[in-house]
This record gives C-alpha cells, structure tokens and sequence, in this order.
C-alpha cells in the first residue's frame, strides 16, 4: 500500500520569440545529451537542456534560456509532426503538405529527405530507431528504414468500392492525433482508424507485425475518443479510450491485448463531457497518466495499478488556455515533465511512500477519498478499507498527526483547498465500517497558492511550502497571487482554529 508523493517541482518560462500568437505545439527529447526540443506555431525550434531544471537555484528563476532556429517551409504549409531520431542524432519533421525533413541542430540544417502524397498526418519511430511509421492524410501507413527506404505501404481502412483515395484532412484538429504506437520491442505496432462510412462514429484498433506489415489482430469497432492510443512498454496492454456519451456516462480508459481482444477498463470519473486528449504510461509501465480537458480546467491525471484496481494517485489542474501537454521522462519512471502553449515547462519528480502511518493506520489515496483501514483491527486487503473519507476534489498532498490518542489529517486538493478532519479515538472505530463521510473544505482569510509539500508542527499548525505565479498554481479560483504580488515559492505556517465536523453518508 503505497502513494505518490510530488517530491520536487520546477517550473521555467520559455520566452517565445515570434509573436504574441506563436504557441508550442510538439516536443522531443535527446536523452543521450539531456536536449529538450520544442516546434511551434510559427514553425520555429526551440532547444533547452534538462540540466537548467536540476540546477539547485533552479527554483529562484523564472525563464530557462533556449536557442531557437527557424524551419523554412513554403506559404501555408505547417509543421503537423515532430521528434527526434537518436541514430541520426537530429530531429524528423513531418509538414502538411507531405514534406519529411531532418533538421540537425547541431549545425542548423535542414535536408529534404521525402514527399508523402496526402501530406503526413504523423510520425512514430519504432523504440530502436531502426523504422519510422507514418500516416498520410489519404489514411496510408507507410514504414521506412533509417536509410529512407519504403519497406511497405498499407491502408488503414479498407476504402468502399469504387472510391481510390480519400481527400487528406490536414486541418489543425489533427496536430496532436498518433494514431501509431509501438510496443516496447519493437515487434508490433497499434493504429486506430476510423471506418469508412460517413455515417458511422465507430474505429477499429488494429496490431500490424512490425517486419511484414502483416495485419495481425483487429479489435471489434467501437465509439473510440479521439486518437488516444498508447501501448504499455512492458507489452501486456495497448490503453485507449472510450467514448460514452451516448450511455450518458463520461469516458472510460480501456486496455486491449495484442490480439485485439478487449481486457479490461475503468471510468476517469469526471463530468459527461470531459474529454481524454492525452494518454502515456512511463518507462516502468506502473504509472499512466493523461490529460483530460474538463469544462472549467484541464488536468493531468496519474493512475496506478495495484489488487485489480486504478487508483488515481495524483492530480495537477491547469486552466483550459493553457492547453497542457506532457512527457514522461524515457528512463526515469517518476519524472514527468509538463508544458503549456505559451511556453511555461514544469517537471514534476515523484516518489513512493507507504500509506501505513507509524500508529498502523492504512490511508490510501485514490482520487478524492481516503480510503482508511486501522491494521491493528483488520487486516482487510486493499482495494478494500473500513471506511472513507470522500472530499472536494482530488487529493495531491496528505500528512496525518497521532499522539495521545488523537488523530489528524490534513490535506491539499487539486482545486486549491484545504481540507483538515480529526478523526474518532480508534476505539470507536469498528463502529464505522463501510461508512463514507464527507469532509469539506477548510475556510481561510489568506491565499494558499499551490502546495507542494505539508507537515504537522503540532495539533493546531500546519507547516507548508506553496508556490504562485505559475499555470497550475493561478487556476485555483480563490488565488490573488497576482493581486498580491506573490511568485514563487513561499513557506507557510497555518493555525488551525477548529476543525470541520464530518456527515456520514450511509
């Protein structure tokens, strides 16, 4: 029984040059040199190094310095592509009117190295760089060598009868769709594609043999979101995600085996109308993250899988222009790194701790509840407790006070709030098996900003390190960050004057 704990947290502007309009629309990653590569709007590179984030004073800036270099491409043609190839040690990028180009930023080069009828809609290369897939705007997948050969060349769909090719669709909807995922081998890859029918809403995932192109598996057709598709590195399962609007349910994450065979799935637990526009497991393929775009905000939600359950382990909320996107770190399987479209790069560092208190008490987060099991009294295993506490939103920080038979909890939601209850003498606590009690948020004169760590001082004093100024820490609706002046980190000390009552509800 464990909880992801947010350990570190830097956030750095990068200045966009070009103009008010430009955002940043793809990135890559050199892990070899530690290289972070940006494409924007106004087709320009931006590169930075990972090592500006590492730096102990790093916390006391606000911008992380770039070099920029600009991709020449004729008028109307947009970059709808883009990452980086290690053996060639440069960057591949795909425009809309079909070019493929490597940029090499070593030497601020650029050469032509296809044309891709229909124009590319994508590019993925295979995990050891030796092929690169890519879709065409006619729904071609064609596979290359490192030497630009065509190994193949294969329809998504099969088109109706009597119909060639379809018009490409290369609209800016399309920028962030990768619709290609390999497994970790290398050996197979996944696409999902839509059918060919104009009245139908349904796609179909298909698992393609990596030297061949042979078609392997092909799972039944169904409301798919979007073109979420993400294969676990460890190869056990291919996630994406379903469409319930027509259930009057929100969406759902769904995993597939390579034989198209549906396997298992769980809600996100958000409104109707939510949508998922991001979906990625880390390197050690225990941890999945996404974004999901709600009405009021964006979030980047973390989910963990233990005892035949997905447990929402962490939430950071965004406002919804900030158009957030992330990367999971290729080797480092609690590191992620998240950035907005104007340029603000923050990475987030995790670790594990054990979610049994010194006095045995179990507190598990999942989401907007702690699920609470005393061990000394039951030794129930996990996904079950003895009872919950069920609060605002979804917990990202928690520090829990025993002494002299008193017992406290405090803990920091993704909204922004402050939730603080004491709970009953434990041996009262039998009594409250299956109970769920709703615990509501703390009212306070001052501003909290965003926490990112908290502890007990005594029974009566929170201790906290908070941050304002940034993206995430400016969406809380009650901050006055930018009224007051405040940016940065800040320490707090909070007294508590009393702590909010809890209902049951049976």
């Amino acid at each position: 029984m464990n909880n992801l704990k947010l350990y570190s947290e830097v956030s750095l502007n990068l200045d966009l040059l070009a103009s008010k309009q430009e955002t940043l629309l793809f990135s890559a990653l050199d892990i070899e040199r530690n290289r972070l590569f940006f494409a924007s709007s106004d087709n320009n590179i931006y590169t930075t190094h990972l090592s500006s984030f590492q730096d102990e004073r790093a916390w006391t800036k606000n911008s992380i310095s770039a070099e920029v270099e600009h991709v020449d491409l004729e008028p109307g043609d947009f970059l709808t592509s883009f990452d980086y190839l290690m053996e060639k040690e440069a960057l591949i990028v795909g425009t809309s009117s079909g070019l493929l180009q490597l940029h090499s930023v070593d030497s601020n080069a650029t050469e032509v190295v296809g044309q891709v009828e229909g124009g590319v809609r994508c590019i993925s290369p295979s995990p050891d760089g030796d092929l690169l897939g890519i879709v065409t705007g006619f729904g071609q997948i064609l596979v290359m060598n490192h030497d630009w050969d065509l190994l193949y060349e294969n329809a998504l769909e099969d088109l109706p009868e009597g119909v060639d090719v379809r018009e490409p669709d290369l609209s800016s909807t399309y920028m962030f769709e990768s619709p290609i995922s390999w497994r970790g081998d290398g050996k197979y890859f996944a696409t999902l594609s839509e059918l060919n029918s104009s009245d139908s809403l349904h796609k179909r995932l298909k698992i393609w043999e990596r030297d061949s192109g042979d078609l392997q598996a092909s799972s039944e057709s169904k409301v798919f979101q979007g073109a979420v598709l993400e294969w676990m590195p460890s190869g056990a399962k291919i996630a994406a995600v379903y469409d319930r609007k027509l259930d009057n349910k929100c969406p759902s994450i769904v995993f597939f085996e390579r034989n198209g065979l549906e396997r298992s799935s769980f809600s996100i637990n958000e409104k109707i109308d939510a949508t998922v526009d991001l979906l990625k497991w880390n390197c050690s393929s225990d941890l999945l993250a996404a974004v999901v775009r709600c009405d009021n905000y964006d979030s980047v939600k973390i989910w963990s899988f233990s005892n035949n359950h997905w447990y929402l382990k962490h939430e950071t909320r965004y406002s919804r222009q900030d158009g957030v996107r992330f990367m999971w770190h290729p080797t480092k399987p609690l590191q992620l790194i998240c950035w907005t479209l104007d340029g603000q790069i923050t990475m987030y560092n995790f670790i594990w701790t054990t979610a049994v208190m010194e006095n045995s008490t179990a507190l598990v987060i999942d989401g907007s509840k702690i699920l609470v099991t005393p061990l000394t009294l039951s030794l129930m295993p996990p996904p079950m407790y003895l009872f919950s506490l069920n609060l605002p939103s979804a917990v990202r920080e928690m520090t829990f006070y025993s002494k002299n038979s008193k017992n406290c909890l405090a803990a920091s939601l993704s909204d922004g709030c402050l939730c603080v209850v004491e709970l009953p003498v434990p041996d009262m606590w039998e009594e409250l098996e299956g109970k769920e009690f709703i615990v509501e948020a703390s009212i306070s004169e001052t501003t909290f900003g965003s926490f990112v760590h908290l502890i007990w001082l005594d029974s009566h004093i929170l201790l906290s390190v908070s941050h304002y100024g940034f993206s995430h820490s400016n969406y809380f609706p009650q901050s006055s960050s930018s009224k007051d002046g405040l940016l940065g980190f800040y320490l707090q000390e909070i007294e508590l004057v009393c702590v909010l009552r809890t209902t049951s509800q049976d």
